[in-house]
């Protein structure tokens, strides 16, 4: 089973530009998922996560330090181009 990352609490909280990237690297890596050009993620997004990016979006270098973050935190799998 896949690491479980929790950024919401009961408490809800400003969700940092740092999580904004996380999020959103992986709602990009998800819709690569759907159209099947890449292995399935360990982690989802939830609907309050969707909200929180809802006007996001996050630069070139930013999605390529999320997607190094993600696959160091084992959410998506080490495969492929690193210019992923």
């Amino acid at each position: 089973m896949g690491k479980v990352i929790y950024l919401a609490s009961k408490k809800k909280t400003e969700v940092t530009h740092q999580q904004k990237i996380v999020l959103y690297t992986l709602k990009v890596y998800t819709d690569l998922y759907e159209k099947g050009l890449v292995p399935a993620p360990n982690l989802h997004i939830t609907e309050a996560g969707y909200k929180d990016i809802e006007d996001f979006t996050a630069t070139d270098d930013e999605l390529r330090v999320g997607m190094k973050y993600l696959k160091e935190e084992g959410v998506i799998p080490n495969v492929g181009s690193d210019n992923l």
